[in-house]
């Protein structure tokens, strides 16, 4: 992407900047930095050619912040990818479970505590991550406690295990947690 991006902008990408102001306003280096600060997964299991037969696969970009994804969107035109802003299915449904999970967990005991789980900017060196925050239901106290972390697994792999394998993950995640 970001060969493609330099062909695109050639006087940007080989421009040299020796100011401050310069460097922020040099495009390549703002689109540079935004595509090496995302986290790309491929999502499919074999590259494919298309109908053009031009050799692809699926990809899932995370950005840091909704501004970046914002802004990518039209750095991806230069860089000759489409894109589509979504949540892939995988994702979305592997947040309802460790929410269902865990709200089956802490209210086993006929307790009445309401549960989110939120996808939370990580560190760069940390893999991402589901916070799971719960609040008494009915209560005057009404701020959200994170319970823990739950690592996220690629939809690929969350997708092949078998329901117990996800039961045993969740388990041993929530005994990490407070």
């Amino acid at each position: 992407m970001i060969k493609n991006y330099a062909a695109k902008h050639a006087d940007e990408a080989n421009k040299k900047c020796s100011t401050g102001k310069e460097i922020s306003e040099n495009v390549y280096l703002q689109a540079h930095n935004l595509i090496t600060r995302m986290t790309i997964t491929a999502m499919g299991k074999a590259v494919k050619p298309n109908s053009k037969g031009i050799t692809t696969v699926s990809l899932l970009l995370t950005f840091a912040t909704e501004h970046d994804k914002d802004r990518f969107q039209h750095i991806a035109k230069d860089c000759g990818i489409g894109t589509k802003p979504s949540i892939p299915k995988n994702y979305v449904d592997q947040k309802a479970k460790v929410m269902n999970a865990y709200k089956d967990l802490v209210n086993a005991n006929g307790g009445d505590t309401w549960v989110k789980v939120d996808v939370r900017q990580c560190r760069p060196d940390e893999l991402m991550q589901f916070t799971v925050q719960t609040k008494k239901a009915n209560s005057a106290e009404g701020k959200w406690k994170t319970a823990g972390k739950v690592v996220v697994i690629a939809p690929s792999m969350w997708g092949r295990w078998k329901d117990t394998q996800k039961d045993s993950f969740l388990k041993a995640c929530f005994d990490k947690f407070e």
